[in-house]
């Protein structure tokens, strides 16, 4: 059966991906795999329509006829669904 300090120094070799030895977060490893994109959709509505992003909480407002968003990219499955808006 291993001791408390063995436990210990078998934490401290353990490294979770994407934080330093010291526990702090280092956005530079993950950037890397979650990369932030944007998408552009249009609205074919005959009004305004505002929607609020899935996954962001960003408000997105699309104002008149044919006008056109920059979407984030994770929330964009939420906005493919919608009839009145086309992914461009």
């Amino acid at each position: 059966m291993a001791c408390c300090g063995q436990k210990r120094a078998a934490l401290k070799y353990h490294r979770t991906p994407g934080y330093e030895s010291d526990g702090h977060h280092n956005a530079t490893n993950t950037q890397t795999q979650y990369e932030i994109k944007e998408l552009r959709f249009k609205y074919v509505g005959d009004s305004n329509m505002i929607v609020t992003g899935a996954i962001s909480s960003k408000k997105y407002s699309f104002r008149f006829k044919e006008d056109i968003c920059i979407v984030d990219a994770r929330d964009a499955p939420a906005f493919m669904a919608e009839t009145l808006l086309q992914k461009l």
